[in-house]
Parts: C-alpha cells; structure tokens; sequence
C-alpha cells in the first residue's frame, strides 16, 4: 500500500517537473534567452546560456545557435559566458576552433558542460589539445557523481581551467559513488587554493553554503551557479551573505529540467518550495536582488 501511494506521489511529481519545464525554460530560441538574461542582469545576476538540442538537431544547426548566442552575451553587460556539449557538435573540431575564435574575438569565455561519462575523456581532450593556450578562459564541468571527478579536478587546477561542480545526473558506470556529497566536498577540497575560478553548481542548500565556505577560506575564487528554472531565492540570501557571485545557467532549445527529479530524490524537503513557484505563474517574480555580485 505505501509502496504504491509512493509511485503515485512521484509519478505526480514527475509530470509537474515536466510540465512546469515548458513554462520555465527560456524558450526555443536565443531570443527567449536573451531576454531573461537582460531582465536579470538588472536584478544584479551574471549568467551563462546553453542550448538544449534535440536528438534530431544536426550539428550544423547546434554550431549556429551556439555562434549567434555568443554574440549577443556580448551585448550584455556583466561576466557572462557561454556553455556547450561538445558531443553535440560530433567533436566537429574545426566548428569548435571557430566557436573559440569568436569567443575570444568577443570577450566571452566558453564553458564545456558535462553529458554522458563516456564522453568525458574526449571532452577533456578538446580543452587540453584543440584550445589555444592559455586556457584560462576555458572551463569544464566535473559531476561529483563521478570517481574520475577527483583525478579530473587536479588536472584542471594544474592547468589552471575554471571548473564547475556538480551533482551530475548520470552515475559512475564502474562503481556508482555512495554519497555524492561527500565526493562533491572532495573535489571541492581538492580545487581549494586554484588560481582559477570555481563554480559552485547545486541547489542544496547545505551543500552549497559548505562548499563556498571552503572555497573562501582558502581564498580561492568562487561563485555560485544556479539553474533557471528551480528555486533561488534562499540560495541567492547565502552567496549575499557569504559575498559570492551568484550566476544564473539559462537553457534555450527543448525544455527538460535534466537534474530536477534525481534532486527530489535526494532531497524531498525541495518539493514544497519548488510546487510554490510553479503555481506562483511568474517564475522570474522568484528572483531576489543579487547584492553580491554589483560588489565586484
């Protein structure tokens, strides 16, 4: 009987997250983005946008959406950068040369995002052998999900590559990591004293204050990066309390929240304050005033 009213609360909770995705992500095109993006700019925000493709979306097609989306984020005022998957340009190596080009042309540094495990290693490849030197204005996403994460975040500290921390949606396919957040607290510890930049990327509460502590005690970079689309408002009063950028990942393209449910799973207690913001009808409302970064 438990088990079954079980299914039926997570099977209601797994069609709010997909349906409240239509409403929540950007939209399907750049300009959806971009007009998010300016609205919270003005509210004190950076951020980064990406686009979602689908899997009938040629590489040719995600290659346009990422030069266009680099060319307006140069419009914008703020530190504001652009996310890709790589594997979703066939590891087209000339595409991924003009795309670096163009970022540096412009100003805008390029962010690879993490997919599949068995995409890591030849992701890692592109940032190491395919991007000019220095790579400084590079960054790599490590999913604290992963073993690899760890090995993967001393190389990335060593050649000083912004890094960004996650819980990561797929698990290790070798031997799944039982506590993710206390692999996530590792590779944290191990990317503490960087020169380069790290991203704090959860919308844990507990892990998220932990994790930027760490980082400013040891006078290491930080900011906190938050997914449009799921509750900010307590995360933003901690980077304000701690002084942290808070930076806000805006997705275009099709509309999924990748890490939504495995978060409810983990952490139950977010069900409530997310239900309150679908039934708000005005996500954006959600969005307090980022004192934090208007500091800087």
């Amino acid at each position: 009987m438990i088990s079954t009213i079980k299914r039926i609360v997570w099977s209601v909770i797994n069609y709010l997250v997909k349906k409240s995705s239509l409403n929540y992500i950007a939209g399907p095109m750049q300009e959806d983005a971009q007009k998010i993006s300016k609205y919270l700019i003005e509210r004190g925000y950076w951020v980064t946008q990406g686009y979602w493709d689908g899997v009938n979306d040629l590489p040719s097609y995600v290659y346009d959406n990422y030069m266009n989306a680099l060319s307006e984020l140069a419009g914008l005022n703020g530190r504001n950068y652009l996310s890709i998957k790589i594997p979703s340009l066939g590891f087209d190596v000339e595409k991924y040369h003009a795309l670096s080009s163009k970022s540096r042309d412009l100003g805008v540094p390029i962010f690879f995002d993490s997919l599949q495990p068995e995409h890591a290693t030849h992701t890692h490849s592109f940032i190491i052998d395919k991007t000019k030197k220095p790579l400084h204005d590079t960054g790599c996403t490590l999913p604290a999900r992963w073993r690899r994460s760890i090995d993967d975040a001393s190389l990335m500290k060593k050649l000083e590559v912004n890094v960004r921390v996650v819980k990561g949606q797929w698990e290790d396919p070798d031997k799944p990591v039982k506590d993710v957040n206390k692999n996530y607290l590792k590779i944290i510890d191990k990317l503490s004293g960087s020169t380069q930049l790290v991203r704090v990327a959860t919308h844990d509460l507990t892990l998220a204050r932990e994790a930027l502590k760490r980082l400013k005690d040891t006078g290491t970079q930080c900011e906190l990066e938050l997914l449009y689309g799921l509750p900010v408002a307590p995360l933003v009063t901690i980077a304000n309390e701690l002084n942290v950028p808070v930076r806000v990942y805006i997705a275009f393209g099709h509309a999924y929240l990748p890490y939504a449910i495995e978060s409810f799973i983990a952490r139950p207690e977010m069900i409530i304050p997310f239900l309150k913001e679908l039934f708000k009808g005005n996500y954006l409302s959600s969005f307090p005033e980022c004192k934090s970064n208007r500091l800087l």
